[in-house]
């Protein structure tokens, strides 16, 4: 052994032998009567010194996550993660104003159908489009679209998932509209209760029921109590997949529970909000002013502040000649002069201290990491941040809040629209899909550019370039290309009707359009 070495490295040492001579000794055992089985056991003893992630010694020797099918795992601890979670959104400025950031930029106005209908001969029929797309926005108010939506982006970080319930309602009906209506519900209304295999040959693992071949088939739902103090009672329901949709994006293979989307950051800021308070406490304390006062031992063994044991303190008198207590050595607009030996001290405090600053925007990065937004829109600091950075996250982000966007277009209004397009069939009000769901696509919200003037410039070298389209641009900023120029055009005739022209820039040096064509002409 090397003169030298530590005493790990001569137990790593050791211990790899001794390791070694095992298998050596077992697989020439196992090589006598089975050779491939001797083969399996080496490579297989020799995979377990090839992960220094898989280490048991030392101090992390400890760290024994526990592992398994998700679901063993999450039906745990689901329902004290979102009721923190729900806690934090409630109690906590920081949490509370970032999932209100994320509904704004995912939401925003609202993400709405535009129809696709084409005419025989190819063209998109606006009329029939710009119809349908009418009526669909009449009942989208009588039915909170918008709103739905909201609370369907704020209860997936909350809770993980939520429940679509499908309604017929007379009532819109009975209002020319579609008679239809969404209705959400909270993951805490299916029942686990019902689990284990079903009568008709179905399985059920804590209120979804499933088929024989693994397909989601209906839930178990408690019924609402509206005149209880609980949400919900216990007598429960099947509502069959027609009927219900849960939407719940998977994070693992296999996941049927859903968990909250802010698990990985709870104790994180929960820790930080535990701090500041003890910082604020602490400031608090020192601006309260508080007074200490200090006065000689004596054969009584001391005074309190109230001047007892000792009473009255003599030597020392108010400006009316009254003895002073120890307890009106302060008096506001009074001076008085102290006994003999007594002191005063005022308390100070030097909180908080210089790892005030640091440990808040580390606790602060954490959590906005978690969250998928930027430090600085978390925090809502920018002090320290430059332009690139800035804008680098807040592209970053909106990649984030894009995402977000084609999954709420996906899971949440995709079978609203199927929904509103059977029912409006089934009641006669129109049949333009012919038995099926009229074809559309999701307007997104967008957002303007960072730096409009240089935003501008690349749009155009890009479209120049054909590195994007003016359809694909337009998305981008939240707007529908066919409206945009349906709406040109309409204020073109305008303009041109009141004797005015629609290109003042034409001819003027200023123009992106034909003088660039002439100049890639050569002219």
């Amino acid at each position: 052994m090397a003169d030298g070495m530590d005493n790990e490295t001569r137990k790593a040492t050791l211990g790899e032998r001794l390791h070694n001579a095992v298998t050596a000794s077992v697989s020439s055992v196992l090589g006598v009567f089975a050779p491939v089985a001797a083969l399996r056991y080496a490579a297989g003893r020799d995979a377990m010194l090839s992960y220094a992630a898989a280490t048991r010694k030392g101090p992390n020797g400890r760290w024994r996550p526990k592992d398994g099918k998700p679901d063993l795992l999450i039906t745990r601890d689901r329902k004290l993660v979102q009721a923190r979670a729900r806690a934090m959104i409630k109690n906590n400025p920081n949490m509370g104003g970032a999932i209100e950031k994320i509904v704004d930029n995912v939401v925003f106005g609202g993400i709405w159908p535009q129809v696709q209908l084409y005419d025989a001969t190819g063209t998109r029929d606006k009329a029939t489009n710009s119809r349908i797309e009418g009526e669909f926005r009449e009942w989208a108010v009588a039915v909170d679209w918008v709103e739905k939506q909201q609370l369907a982006v704020r209860h997936l970080w909350m809770d993980g998932a939520y429940i679509i319930h499908h309604v017929l309602d007379n009532d819109l009906l009975r209002e020319g509209l579609v008679p239809y209506r969404p209705e959400l519900l909270t993951y805490d209304a299916i029942d686990p209760g019902v689990h284990g295999r079903q009568p008709n040959g179905n399985i059920a693992l804590w209120g979804q029921e499933f088929s024989p071949d693994g397909k989601r088939v209906g839930l178990h739902i408690r019924k609402q109590d509206p005149l209880s103090a609980v949400s919900f009672s216990a007598e429960t329901v099947f509502i069959p997949s027609q009927w219900c949709t849960l939407v719940m994006p998977q994070r693992w293979i296999g996941q049927t529970q859903p968990m909250s989307w802010m698990a990985a950051v709870l104790m994180t800021l929960h820790d930080f909000d535990e701090y500041l308070s003890s910082e604020r406490i602490a400031a608090r304390l020192a601006a309260a002013f508080g007074i200490f006062i200090k006065r000689p031992q004596t054969d009584l063994g001391g005074n309190a502040l109230n001047g007892l044991p000792g009473g009255a303190v003599s030597g020392g008198a108010g400006t009316d000649g009254s003895p002073i207590l120890a307890g009106k050595f302060i008096e506001s607009g009074r001076i008085d002069s102290l006994p003999p030996g007594a002191d005063i001290a005022v308390a100070k405090s030097d909180r908080p201290g210089t790892t005030f600053g640091p440990y808040t925007s580390n606790a602060l990065r954490m959590v906005s990491a978690g969250l998928r937004m930027s430090a600085e829109a978390f925090s809502n600091d920018y002090t320290e941040s430059t332009y690139a950075s800035a804008r680098s996250g807040s592209l970053e982000e909106r990649r984030s809040y894009r995402s977000q966007q084609f999954l709420l277009g996906a899971r949440h209004n995709a079978p609203i629209w199927r929904k509103w397009c059977w029912v409006r069939a089934t009641f006669g009000m129109g049949d333009e899909g012919r038995g099926k769901p009229i074809p559309m696509r999701d307007q997104l919200p967008g957002w303007q550019w960072v730096d409009p003037k240089n935003d501008a410039q690349a749009a155009e070298i890009r479209i120049k370039n054909i590195l994007d389209t003016r359809r694909g641009l337009c998305a981008e900023s939240g707007l529908d290309f066919d409206d945009v120029v349906d709406g040109q055009q309409e204020e073109g005739t305008q303009i041109r009707g009141a004797g005015l022209n629609p290109e003042p820039w034409a001819g003027s040096g200023t123009s992106t359009g034909a003088n660039d064509a002439a100049q890639d002409a050569g002219q």
